[in-house]
């Protein structure tokens, strides 16, 4: 889930959100 930010074009918050609900601090 390397990409997940560029191919949804998700916003710096929702990346946050992301990496909060996956427990991944690996979603950059």
């Amino acid at each position: 889930m390397n990409t997940l930010n560029k191919n949804t074009g998700l916003t710096t918050e929702q990346v946050v959100a992301s990496r909060q609900q996956y427990g991944s601090n690996t979603l950059e």
